[in-house]
Order: C-alpha cells, then sequence, then structure tokens
C-alpha cells in the first residue's frame, strides 16, 4: 500500500490505528487490511497480510519484548501477539492477526512504541540484510548455493 493509498483512509481509521498500520505498511511484503484501536472496552487489533512468512520478521522482532517491544505482563510474555485466522469465507483465505493483551491507553501508547520499534528495524542495515535477501529454490543444491 502506497502512502497516497494509506492517506485516502485516514478518515475511515481509529486515530490511535495511524501510526502503527503506517509503520506496518511500509514493511516490505506486508499490508493492513483492517484495524480497530478496541475503544477501551476490546484488544486493539490490527488485520495484515504478507506475500511471505519472511517478510514478517521486522513486525516480529518489533513486537519481541527482548528487542524492545511491550512487556507489562510476566517477564517471558510479550504483550502483542501475531496469529493467523482462518477466514469463514474462502475467497479470505487465512490472515494474520496482530493484537494486544492490553485495552484502552495501555494499549495505544504500546503500539505507537512497536511503531517506533518497527521504523527502527526497517533502519537496521545487518538486520534487513538478513531477511530481505531473495529466497533460493527449495529444489537448489546445497552445492549450487556454494558455487554461486
Amino acid at each position: 500500500m502506497t502512502d497516497k493509498e494509506f492517506l485516502l483512509l485516514l478518515p475511515q481509521m481509529d486515530v490511535e490505528c495511524v501510526l502503527l498500520c503506517r509503520a506496518i505498511n511500509h514493511m516490505p511484503g506486508v499490508e493492513t487490511t483492517e484495524s480497530c484501536c478496541g475503544h477501551g472496552e476490546r484488544p486493539f487489533t490490527v488485520w495484515l497480510k504478507a506475500a511471505r512468512l519472511r517478510d514478517l520478521a521486522v513486525l516480529a522482532r518489533a513486537i519481541d519484548r527482548r528487542y524492545g517491544g511491550p512487556s507489562t505482563q510476566m517477564p517471558l510474555w510479550n504483550d502483542w501477539i501475531l496469529s493467523v485466522e482462518a477466514s469463514d469465507f474462502p475467497e479470505k483465505g487465512v490472515s494474520l492477526l496482530l493484537f494486544s493483551r492490553m485495552m484502552g491507553k495501555a494499549a495505544y501508547e504500546q503500539a505507537d512504541r512497536i511503531a517506533e520499534n518497527i521504523e527502527y528495524w526497517l533502519r537496521h542495515p545487518a538486520f534487513m540484510a538478513l531477511y530481505v535477501t531473495p529466497y533460493l529454490p527449495v529444489s537448489q543444491s546445497t552445492e549450487e548455493i556454494n558455487e554461486t
């Protein structure tokens, strides 16, 4: 999704979702499809899709408490979860769901922190070099890889 397309959606979005959704849409191969801040009554939730599983590396890093992701619960848990959801509509297939264990102001502040983390990791050349490299075909042998 381009920045221009994203700007057209702003009037329809919960203001609390804007920074996080914009950051997610900056990730190569990843695009948000829906979002809801929860309005203090439900978890903050973002639905997204990714071209490849590998494209989620930045988001996985950004929500992980070991790398600056929010964690106010138990020391070993992340406050945000990235999960797979099967749709009731076959044409939608499988989508990804990012949601917070927190609600209200705490979730909104954490969403902004995750957006900052995403932008940080997107600007981290060593990390991006590990995840943005092209895939090798599964059929390619180790010998062929070593020859290139």
